[in-house]
């Protein structure tokens, strides 16, 4: 730094001092950043940052201000005082935002209670329906329920919990699952009450699970229930909770009617075809029984029907050894399908041996 002097006339000379080093330093900055405390996933939220010049020090700071939170960052140019973030992982993120000195001004980073806390959640319309396909039931009976799972959207679904707990009247509990739509089954099945997390439910997939077991005893009747629980942690918001349960209840009927008659065993063997073209217009995504046959000792098959997409599936149910009817796996057969069997005689009737679904 260097003063000098210039007369006003010329009675005076000029004179100069000789230099002194001075530094000017940049004057310090301070920022802080605030936001909504819940953020929808991959959308873009607003945040509002707030950047000031620390006294004694003054002026307008010029640059950019950058906000980041893990793999999300947006970069704003003074004066704004916002940028907008999205994020693509659900859960809590904590938002920072760091100033970059332009010289003048020197750079800031906002810590502590000078970032944003928020929520990243998903919106999930989650859905249950369940239904077995009849309203009454006689002892021993088979009952084979439907559960399906669907996600509406708008956003994919995390961490989802689905459950159908075996209810009193009902033993001997098998449940499978098949998927469509980018979800997974976590599992193909199991037995007893199902209990299942789904790490990942895409918007429009479907999750069939076929819940079935035999009646025991004579209850009056036996109701089942299906439920869909979402993340303690909220970070799944459902729109419309009223369909994340969904309940199935038959009554005891002593004359039980599937309103057709059923076919009788009366010879060694024997086949019949299904009719597909009056059938498809009754199918649906809920287990159809579509066939029914009787032998001396009472059924002894059923065949039971479903619709997925376009296509007719198919699942057979024998009676096993101990006199219930179990159900084997869903699958697609031939255009025109059909039961065939085996059987054989015995003092009170035939009685059948074996049962083919092709």
């Amino acid at each position: 730094m260097i003063a000098s002097y210039t007369p006003a006339t010329t009675a005076f000379g000029a004179s100069a001092s000789v230099g002194t080093p001075h530094q000017v330093n940049s004057a310090t900055t301070s920022i802080s950043v605030v936001g909504p405390l819940r953020s929808r996933i991959n959308q873009p939220i607003p945040f509002t940052f707030a950047l000031s010049v620390n006294a004694p020090d003054a002026g307008t700071p010029t640059g950019t201000v950058t906000l980041t939170s893990g793999a999300s960052a947006c970069t704003a140019t003074l004066p704004a005082t916002r940028c907008d973030l999205s994020f693509s992982t659900l859960g809590s993120r904590t938002v920072n935002a760091s100033y970059a000195s332009d010289g003048n001004f020197s750079a800031a980073n906002s810590s502590g209670a000078g970032n944003a806390q928020t929520l990243v959640f998903a919106l999930s319309d989650l859905s249950v329906s369940k239904n077995d396909g009849v309203g009454a039931y006689v002892p021993g009976d088979l009952l084979v329920y439907s559960v399906v799972v669907r996600n509406f959207g708008p956003d994919a679904a995390a961490s989802i919990q689905i459950s159908d707990i075996v209810p009193a009247g009902l033993t001997d509990v098998i449940w499978s699952c098949d998927a469509a739509g980018g979800v997974a089954c976590p599992v193909t099945g199991g037995s007893g009450n199902l209990d299942v997390m789904i790490s990942s439910f895409p918007v429009g997939a479907l999750l069939n699970f076929t819940f079935y077991g035999n009646v025991v005893g004579n209850p009056a009747s036996i109701t089942n229930t299906a439920t869909i629980t979402v993340p303690a942690d909220t970070t799944i918001e459902d729109p419309v909770i009223g369909n994340n349960s969904a309940t199935d209840t038959d009554l005891l009927d002593a004359m039980f009617a599937n309103g057709f008659e059923d076919a009788l065993v009366n010879a060694p063997q024997g086949s019949l075809s299904i009719p597909m073209g009056a059938l498809r217009a009754s199918a649906g995504e809920e287990a159809l029984v579509v066939f029914v046959l009787d032998d001396a000792q009472g059924e002894a098959a059923r065949v039971y029907m479903r619709q997925r997409g376009d296509t007719l599936q198919y699942a057979l149910a024998e009676r096993a050894s101990n006199g219930r009817l179990r159900l084997e796996a869903w699958r697609t057969v031939g255009a025109n399908p059909g039961i065939h069997w085996t059987a054989r005689s015995n003092a009170l009737g035939w009685v059948v041996g074996t049962v083919d679904l092709r």
